[in-house]
């Protein structure tokens, strides 16, 4: 977050888009942390189950599982 400039000088000045990225993300987490606390949901199939059912939960859960090793392999 704070050596974008040295990052920036070395490989260029597109790298700083990868610093405004993470204060973005910062803001945004921010506005989001105490809805988040209030629901206290913090995973995806959490959500998933609160809204619909634990079927609902199970099925997010292995898709979660399925995007990770795809990803991985």
């Amino acid at each position: 977050l704070f050596a974008g400039a040295g990052l920036a000088y070395r490989t260029g000045i597109s790298e700083l888009w990868f610093s405004f990225g993470a204060w973005a993300g910062l803001i945004v987490a921010y506005f989001l942390a105490g809805r988040v606390r209030r629901i206290a949901q913090y995973t995806v199939p959490d959500l998933l189950e609160k809204r619909y059912n634990a079927a609902a939960r199970v099925l997010g859960t292995l898709a979660i599982i399925l995007a990770y090793i795809t990803i991985a392999a």
